[in-house]
């Protein structure tokens, strides 16, 4: 999903968190009952929120 994002924006962030994501999301559907269902976008949610704090640190490290 973020794979070609890494390469065009060249940072390493996106190659790492984008099989996390992918793999975190798959486990939690295979895992969770039908009425926690609600949990994946939870999850989605909080993974994109992660993301974009570890690409801002990303950013900020590249401005110095």
């Amino acid at each position: 999903m973020f794979f070609p994002y890494g390469w065009l924006y060249n940072t390493k962030v996106y190659f790492i968190i984008a099989p996390i994501i992918s793999i975190l999301i798959m486990i939690i559907g295979w895992a969770v009952a039908v009425e926690n269902l609600w949990l994946l976008p939870f999850t989605m949610v909080i993974s994109l929120l992660f993301l974009n704090l570890l690409l801002y640190v990303d950013y900020k490290k590249k401005c110095k």
